[in-house]
Protein backbone atom coordinates (compact mmCIF):
# COMPACT_ATOMS: atom_id res chain seq x y z
CA UNK A 1 0.00 0.00 0.00
CA UNK A 2 3.01 2.77 0.54
CA UNK A 3 4.34 1.55 -2.41
CA UNK A 4 0.98 2.45 -4.60
CA UNK A 5 0.78 5.70 -2.24
CA UNK A 6 4.61 6.57 -2.96
CA UNK A 7 3.93 5.72 -6.93
CA UNK A 8 1.05 8.15 -7.18
CA UNK A 9 2.64 10.72 -5.42
CA UNK A 10 6.10 10.72 -7.81
CA UNK A 11 3.62 10.12 -10.75
CA UNK A 12 1.44 13.30 -9.64
CA UNK A 13 4.65 15.13 -9.30
CA UNK A 14 5.53 14.49 -12.71
CA UNK A 15 2.20 15.43 -14.08
CA UNK A 16 2.50 18.94 -12.35
CA UNK A 17 5.96 19.79 -13.01
CA UNK A 18 5.24 18.79 -16.79
CA UNK A 19 2.72 21.49 -17.13
CA UNK A 20 5.44 24.54 -15.30
CA UNK A 21 7.11 26.51 -17.94
CA UNK A 22 10.99 26.17 -17.80
CA UNK A 23 13.04 29.74 -18.03
CA UNK A 24 16.40 30.02 -19.52
CA UNK A 25 18.33 33.21 -19.02
CA UNK A 26 19.20 35.52 -22.45
CA UNK A 27 21.84 37.49 -22.84
CA UNK A 28 24.08 39.13 -25.45
CA UNK A 29 25.34 42.41 -26.47
CA UNK A 30 23.54 45.46 -29.03
CA UNK A 31 25.26 48.34 -30.60
CA UNK A 32 24.55 51.81 -31.81
CA UNK A 33 26.60 52.53 -35.00
CA UNK A 34 29.26 55.46 -34.67
CA UNK A 35 28.05 55.55 -30.75
CA UNK A 36 29.77 55.67 -27.80
CA UNK A 37 27.36 54.68 -25.10
CA UNK A 38 25.02 52.24 -26.25
CA UNK A 39 22.42 52.05 -23.62
CA UNK A 40 18.59 52.21 -24.25
CA UNK A 41 18.63 49.63 -26.59
CA UNK A 42 14.71 48.06 -26.33
CA UNK A 43 14.96 44.23 -26.65
CA UNK A 44 11.70 43.00 -26.90
CA UNK A 45 11.20 38.94 -26.76
CA UNK A 46 8.24 37.96 -28.70
CA UNK A 47 7.29 34.16 -28.07
CA UNK A 48 5.21 32.56 -30.69
CA UNK A 49 5.80 29.08 -29.66
CA UNK A 50 4.45 27.52 -27.81
CA UNK A 51 1.97 30.20 -26.77
CA UNK A 52 2.27 34.19 -27.13
CA UNK A 53 4.42 35.73 -24.28
CA UNK A 54 6.37 39.16 -24.42
CA UNK A 55 9.09 40.37 -22.22
CA UNK A 56 11.64 42.93 -22.72
CA UNK A 57 14.70 44.06 -21.14
CA UNK A 58 17.01 47.33 -22.40
CA UNK A 59 20.62 47.23 -22.64
CA UNK A 60 23.23 49.12 -20.45
CA UNK A 61 25.98 51.70 -21.35
CA UNK A 62 28.38 49.12 -22.82
CA UNK A 63 25.36 47.31 -24.82
CA UNK A 64 24.82 43.97 -22.44
CA UNK A 65 21.23 43.30 -21.83
CA UNK A 66 19.92 39.50 -19.86
CA UNK A 67 17.16 38.42 -19.33
CA UNK A 68 15.35 35.50 -17.78
CA UNK A 69 12.27 34.10 -20.40
CA UNK A 70 10.33 31.21 -20.51
CA UNK A 71 11.39 28.50 -23.17
CA UNK A 72 10.22 28.54 -26.73
CA UNK A 73 10.59 29.91 -30.35
CA UNK A 74 11.32 33.67 -30.15
CA UNK A 75 11.24 36.52 -32.77
CA UNK A 76 13.71 39.04 -31.09
CA UNK A 77 13.16 42.67 -31.19
CA UNK A 78 15.58 45.80 -31.28
CA UNK A 79 15.08 49.49 -31.28
CA UNK A 80 16.08 52.79 -30.48
CA UNK A 81 14.55 56.14 -31.59
CA UNK A 82 17.02 57.41 -34.61
CA UNK A 83 17.99 54.07 -35.26
CA UNK A 84 16.86 51.08 -37.60
CA UNK A 85 14.98 48.56 -35.87
CA UNK A 86 16.36 44.65 -36.72
CA UNK A 87 14.27 41.81 -35.62
CA UNK A 88 15.52 38.38 -35.49
CA UNK A 89 12.72 35.55 -36.15
CA UNK A 90 12.29 31.83 -35.37
CA UNK A 91 15.19 31.58 -32.74
CA UNK A 92 14.74 28.62 -30.54
CA UNK A 93 15.87 29.40 -27.07
CA UNK A 94 15.03 26.27 -24.95
CA UNK A 95 18.69 26.16 -23.06
CA UNK A 96 20.41 29.68 -21.58
CA UNK A 97 21.45 31.43 -24.93
CA UNK A 98 24.12 34.39 -25.51
CA UNK A 99 22.89 35.94 -28.85
CA UNK A 100 24.93 37.44 -31.63
CA UNK A 101 25.55 40.74 -31.06
CA UNK A 102 23.82 42.93 -33.08
CA UNK A 103 24.66 46.39 -34.30
CA UNK A 104 21.28 49.15 -34.75
CA UNK A 105 22.31 51.62 -38.04
CA UNK A 106 21.67 54.90 -37.81
CA UNK A 107 18.08 56.07 -39.59
CA UNK A 108 20.17 59.10 -40.94
CA UNK A 109 17.07 61.11 -43.08
CA UNK A 110 13.71 59.97 -42.65
CA UNK A 111 10.07 61.44 -43.32
CA UNK A 112 9.53 65.31 -44.14
CA UNK A 113 12.06 67.17 -45.09
CA UNK A 114 12.39 71.02 -45.06
CA UNK A 115 14.72 74.29 -44.59
CA UNK A 116 18.55 72.76 -45.76
CA UNK A 117 20.76 69.89 -46.24
CA UNK A 118 24.46 71.27 -45.64
CA UNK A 119 27.27 69.67 -47.70
CA UNK A 120 28.33 66.26 -46.32
CA UNK A 121 27.54 62.39 -47.22
CA UNK A 122 23.71 61.43 -45.18
CA UNK A 123 22.42 58.14 -45.24
CA UNK A 124 18.71 57.69 -45.85
CA UNK A 125 16.96 55.00 -43.74
CA UNK A 126 13.42 55.58 -44.42
CA UNK A 127 11.73 57.65 -47.29
CA UNK A 128 11.97 61.11 -47.48
CA UNK A 129 9.50 63.81 -49.29
CA UNK A 130 9.36 67.31 -49.37
CA UNK A 131 5.26 68.36 -48.79
CA UNK A 132 3.50 70.39 -50.84
CA UNK A 133 4.49 74.25 -49.69
CA UNK A 134 7.54 73.69 -48.24
CA UNK A 135 11.25 74.33 -49.09
CA UNK A 136 14.27 71.99 -49.10
CA UNK A 137 17.74 73.06 -50.21
CA UNK A 138 20.56 70.56 -50.93
CA UNK A 139 23.67 72.44 -51.44
CA UNK A 140 25.97 71.27 -53.77
CA UNK A 141 27.93 68.46 -53.35
CA UNK A 142 25.77 67.00 -50.83
CA UNK A 143 25.68 62.88 -51.12
CA UNK A 144 22.47 60.95 -50.03
CA UNK A 145 23.12 57.43 -49.85
CA UNK A 146 19.81 55.57 -50.28
CA UNK A 147 19.10 52.43 -48.72
CA UNK A 148 17.17 50.06 -51.28
CA UNK A 149 14.16 50.04 -51.97
CA UNK A 150 13.60 53.84 -50.97
CA UNK A 151 11.70 56.71 -52.15
CA UNK A 152 12.54 60.39 -52.11
CA UNK A 153 8.84 62.59 -53.08
CA UNK A 154 8.74 65.89 -53.81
Amino acid sequence: MEKKILLIFILLNLILASGKSQTVIVDGHAFLESAALHDGIQIVFERTIPSSYFDTVYSDASGYFSDTILTGIYDIHYTKPAYLPITTTGKSLYNNTTLNDTTLESAGLQGPLSGIITQGTYKVGNDISVAFGDTLIIEPGTILRFKPNLTFNI
